[in-house]
């Protein structure tokens, strides 16, 4: 639904075209149910499905899960809820593939999109490293400290 997609959608379809590559392509996009983020990416993916001339499904958290990211704030707040609706859009996306019958899922992160994941990753396993250690010092677990 966002611009990396819509250029996936055109550049796979253009060559599935142009060179008879025979490979059925189909639009799947997912509805975390967050009020007011998803709806432009959405009216952006049903252009592109008859743009393109592909068949599209929209999957939302509601459906899938029985919940929406909106549910799910009322219940733990803004605290890890990015982590949460990251988990739980590549299931949707996997269960999407496997309710369409797709056996390849193409996704369109660039390469910030990969840096950025690295980098907080590497910063989330730094901080838990460094909490891990002020625990231990704080409670007198040096030989614990050591170890690491």
């Amino acid at each position: 639904g966002g611009k990396d997609s819509t250029v996936l959608a055109y550049i796979l379809n253009l060559l599935n075209k142009r060179y008879d590559y025979g490979a059925e392509l189909l639009l799947l996009s997912i509805d975390e149910g967050i009020s007011g983020y998803r709806d432009d990416s959405l009216m952006t993916v049903k252009r592109n499905q008859i743009q393109y001339a592909l068949p599209l499904k929209i999957l939302s958290y509601q459906e899938l899960y029985g919940w929406s990211m909106d549910d799910i704030v009322k219940r733990i707040g803004n605290k890890r809820n990015c982590t949460y609706c990251g988990i739980f859009r590549r299931q949707a996306l996997d269960k999407g593939a496997l309710l369409l019958g797709a056996n390849k899922i193409c996704t369109g992160h660039n390469a910030d999109d990969i840096a950025e994941t690295v980098l907080m990753n590497s910063m989330l396993e730094f901080y838990r490293n460094t909490h891990f250690i002020l625990l231990k010092l704080l409670h007198g677990s040096f030989s614990a400290l050591c170890k690491m």
